[in-house]
């Protein structure tokens, strides 16, 4: 026998009950059943033993498949009974309840179960139980609240203890043990009486009805909330999932359809109730005298037990899963579809589609899908979409959005040019969702030549204006200048454009001379043109010139009109003749005017 600490279930990935090893050595019995994800597994119990014509006959009045059966076996019923063998047989989980009492009505005492005098019977239910190969769910003794004759609640619990160890022993690996109370229990202090803990209980579950008067019963009209809400909050606490494993309602005489409200009342719930993970109908019409629970009972019962089967939230079989190794990212981009997380809660997945939502073809296959699929996206957004299907022709799909980022979007503005060195470059940029830099590009022809260094703007998806100032630069000049943004789909550059700095050569104009008695005056005009010019005259006795006056060069200023500046020379032979011109000089160019000449006075 293993300690119980050995014996804890796990919750696996994906949602699924697993109990660890425990060394046995018999036919491999397959995984336990899959819970849902979202939404409740959508059973009942058919009157008068479920299974077969009955079942079939209640599933082709509601119009679906049903995922469980409530099937009740005696203690010496041979496992698995024809019941649970068709419910096998046709894609239907077995919720199977074992009494402990022959079917003689001979009773078993916990007790004595759980001294392990009935361990040959136990073998026997799981290795036959786990031989089906397909997921079970059993219950050991539903209801123990209603049999005093077998013990107490703590030979319950020690009785149930040993049952699953057990069956853990044998490695009934596909056996999942469900706790079922009566509905009441789980709202009393009484229930941790029954409870043989989480170690030993995969699922907890309550049956319970609104009877109203039925069989001695209180004529009070019960809601199906105030009647398993503490199952929930019980389920809640202690991390487990819940079934409701037989529900059901009474009409009430006196207001008709009100039966039928009652079950849709009861879809509401569940709807909000997380934990509940199955539910299953008590449709029985003649068990108990006077309590008609069937579903028969009335058109609008069974039409509102037909609409709860249809909503999605009661299908939650079969799952598509679809992750991808990116769901954004720069076009042209690669994206790596996985389907195989993708699960059928009963039977293996029968087939699966792709699609890309761009435009290209689906790509599909037999049985669960694959765990890797290909597609290249161009930039914009996609909607992939897997299905998948099963056995009883159900389908599931599930969407994933693909956005495939574009280049940055460039847009060359207008250029303002500052002064004769100095240019402001504008545009505007669109990132397109992804980090991007900007840089400026110019140069003196249309192979640019200086770079700005590269700047971020971020990754939003509208433009943003971009500037740079450039300094540095050759007065009176043509340049040429774009702006690249680059992000990681690619590098955009934007229309080429240009510009002239301002300013130019110095101009002249009135050089003249004013000959005195021993010296001359030298005249004439300089035009800076925005830059600033220094001017001077140079004279000597050829056109050589060779002498320069003033000494130290004229400022003639950064004005865009002419100056007059003159010199005056003294000191000259009287009677002699020289040559003279005016020079100016500025950023651009020297400017040297023509050559003049002068006689000294005698």
């Amino acid at each position: 026998m293993l300690l119980v600490g050995c014996l804890a279930i796990l919750l696996t990935a994906g949602g699924v009950l697993a109990a660890p090893s425990t060394g046995a050595t018999t036919a491999a019995s397959g995984p336990p059943l899959a819970i849902p994800p979202t939404g409740t597994l959508f059973g009942a119990f058919a009157n008068p033993k479920g299974g077969q014509i009955i079942l079939s006959s209640l599933e082709a009045e509601i119009g679906r498949h049903l995922d469980m059966d409530r099937v009740y076996s005696a203690w010496d019923t041979v496992q698995p009974d024809a019941e649970v063998k068709w419910d096998i047989a046709n894609d239907i989980v077995p919720v199977l309840s074992i009494k402990a009492t022959t079917t003689a009505g001979t009773v078993i005492p916990w007790s004595q179960i759980a001294a392990g005098s009935y361990d040959s019977t136990i073998v026997a239910q799981a290795d036959a139980l786990a031989a089906v190969g397909a997921p079970v769910i059993l219950t050991f003794n539903h209801e123990p609240e209603s049999d005093p004759r077998n013990g107490s609640p703590a030979d319950f619990v020690a009785a149930w203890q040993h049952y699953v160890d057990v069956f853990r022993d044998q490695g009934a690996t596909n056996v999942s043990f469900a706790l079922i109370l009566e509905a009441d229990t789980y709202g009393s202090a009484s229930v941790q009486q029954w409870y043989p803990g989480d170690s030993y209980v995969d699922w907890v579950g309550a049956d319970g009805y609104n009877r109203f008067g039925c069989n001695g019963s209180p004529a009070q009209w019960v809601d199906f909330s105030t009647l398993f809400s503490p199952l929930e909050d019980f389920a809640v606490l202690h991390g487990k999932p819940a079934m409701i494993a037989e529900w059901a309602s009474v009409e009430n005489p006196g207001v008709p359809g009100e039966k039928a409200a009652w079950i849709a009342a009861a879809a509401q719930a569940l709807g909000g109730w997380p934990q509940v993970k199955a539910s299953l109908y008590f449709d029985d019409g003649g068990v108990q005298q006077g309590c008609d629970f069937a579903l028969s009972s009335s058109p609008s019962a069974e039409q509102a037990f037909a609409a709860m089967g249809a909503q999605p939230f009661f299908n939650p079989r079969p799952r598509a899963v679809l992750t991808s190794s990116t769901a954004d990212g720069a076009a042209p981009l690669t994206v790596s579809f996985d389907g195989a997380g993708s699960l059928d809660l009963l039977r293996p997945l029968t087939s699966w589609q792709l699609g890309f939502g761009d435009g290209s073809p689906p790509v599909s296959g037999v049985g669960a899908p694959p765990t890797s699929v290909d597609h290249v996206y161009g930039a914009g957004t996609f909607t992939a979409a897997l299905t998948v299907s099963d056995a009883s022709g159900q389908q599931d799909t599930t969407p994933l959005v693909v956005h495939g980022y574009p280049p940055p979007t460039v847009t060359t503005g207008w250029s303002t040019v500052v002064d004769p060195t100095t240019v402001t470059l504008n545009g505007s940029v669109t990132p397109d969702s992804l980090p991007t830099t900007v840089q400026f590009e110019w140069g003196t022809t249309t192979a640019f030549g200086q770079t700005s260094p590269p700047t971020g703007i971020g990754a939003g998806s509208s433009g943003v204006r971009v500037s740079d100032t450039v300094t540095g630069l050759q007065p009176g000049t043509r340049f040429y200048w774009r702006i690249v943004a680059t992000n990681a789909a690619a590098g955009t550059a934007g229309g080429t454009k240009s510009f002239t700095t301002t300013g130019s050569a110095p101009s002249l104009g009135g050089i003249v001379s004013s000959v005195s008695l021993g010296s001359v005056a030298l005249q004439g005009t300089v035009t800076p043109h925005r830059l600033d010019t220094r001017w001077y005259f140079e004279f000597g006795p050829t056109s050589a010139y060779g002498s320069e006056s003033p000494v130290t060069a004229g400022d003639a200023g950064t004005g865009l009109t002419a100056v007059p500046v003159s010199t005056l020379i003294t000191g000259l032979p009287p009677g002699s003749t020289w040559h003279f011109t005016l020079v100016a000089v500025n950023q651009v160019a020297t400017t040297v005017g023509t050559d003049h000449t002068f006689r000294v006075a005698v």
